[in-house]
């Protein structure tokens, strides 16, 4: 059978037509591809495509933010056709052993573009670049390294949306409890993540400490 790169054409332009139909519904991408195609001749087409074969060019999807969202739905449809497995199995590092395993089940494994703010640049830097200066009597971190603070009101409101570990990890690991927080640094240095059930139990923030001290110097007596 003869080659006809006419037909070859028209079924590359059915299948992209019918990829960008998945990704968006309303048909406004594949009518913005049809036109840039329809004023390709048959040579141009086919450099076209070389061009973007070798990875120098990307079709891409059009989708305004808000007034018309990419749906969780599409993409996975769009994926299915093309044959891409979104989601794969992982292979991971026992942090006690040190050994290799893969996992079970399978996860959502995505590229996503990283932006970066105007308070990451040196000069309008707004988050401190370490954590050195600790106050003796609070543990806690002081001075121009000192980021955040955590209010009652915000802790309740953790509270009530059931966040009990963000509390713990937020006003002991970080709130003073020196002993804790080396240990916290020491798994995020050594695996890249953290468990807070690894860490001991029975440390405590260096500020419960100073008080207990400090009531018991003025003779009141206390269960601190």
């Amino acid at each position: 059978m003869a080659f006809n790169p006419k037909k070859v054409r028209a079924q590359i332009e059915a299948r992209i037509y019918k990829v960008l139909d998945l990704l968006d519904p309303s048909g406004d991408n594949s009518k913005r591809m049809k036109q840039m195609f329809d004023k390709m001749n048959d040579v141009g087409f086919a450099r076209f495509m070389e061009t973007v074969k070798a990875g120098d060019y990307q079709l891409n999807l059009v989708m305004p933010n808000v007034t018309k969202p990419v749906k969780i739905q599409n993409l996975i449809k769009a994926a299915k056709e093309v044959n891409i497995n979104l989601q794969q199995r992982l292979w991971m590092t026992d942090r006690v052993t040190g050994k290799k395993y893969l996992t079970n089940e399978s996860y959502l494994i995505l590229q996503l573009p990283i932006r970066r703010t105007q308070q990451e640049w040196d000069k309008k830097i707004s988050v401190p670049s370490r954590d050195r200066k600790i106050d003796h009597l609070t543990g806690q971190v002081m001075g121009d390294d000192d980021a955040v603070a955590l209010s009652a009101p915000e802790i309740q409101s953790l509270g009530a949306r059931g966040l009990e570990k963000s509390i713990l990890e937020l006003i002991k690991v970080r709130g003073g409890d020196t002993t804790a927080y080396g240990d916290f640094k020491r798994q995020q240095q050594e695996t890249g993540q953290v468990s807070l059930g690894l860490l001991n139990p029975n440390t405590r923030v260096r500020s419960a400490d100073i008080a207990r001290v400090l009531l018991t110097g003025m003779m009141l007596d206390n269960n601190l």
